[in-house]
C-alpha cells in the first residue's frame, strides 16, 4: 500500500475554500439597500424578502463556521505534510553534499 500527500494542492485547495469563503461573507440584505416602498405599496414582498435573507444569513453562518473549520485543517495538515517532507529530504541528504 502506498500513500502519498499534495501538500501544494492541500494549499491550493485552501486558497481557494478562503475565496469562497469571503465571496460567501460579501452577500449583502437586498432589504437592507431598499426601502420598503420600492416593491410596492403593499409590505408582503419585503417582508418575505427579508424574512428570506434572514433565513439564507443563518444557513451561511453555518456554512461559513463549517468552512473555517476546513480550511484551518487544511493549512494544518498543508503544513504538517511540508515539514515531514522536509525532514524526509534533509534526513536523505547525504552529509557534505
Amino acid at each position: 500500500m502506498r500513500f502519498t500527500v499534495d501538500p501544494e494542492g492541500l494549499a491550493a485547495l485552501h486558497d481557494q475554500l478562503v475565496g469562497i469563503q469571503a465571496d460567501m461573507q460579501n452577500i449583502g440584505s437586498f432589504t437592507g439597500n431598499h426601502d420598503p416602498l420600492d416593491l410596492g405599496t403593499n409590505d408582503d414582498v419585503f417582508n418575505s424578502l427579508q424574512n428570506f435573507y434572514n433565513q439564507w444569513s443563518n444557513g451561511l453562518s453555518i456554512v461559513t463556521d463549517d468552512m473555517t473549520a476546513i480550511v484551518e485543517s487544511l493549512a494544518t495538515a498543508a503544513e504538517g505534510y511540508a515539514k515531514t517532507e522536509n525532514s524526509i529530504v534533509t534526513a536523505e541528504t547525504p552529509k557534505g553534499s
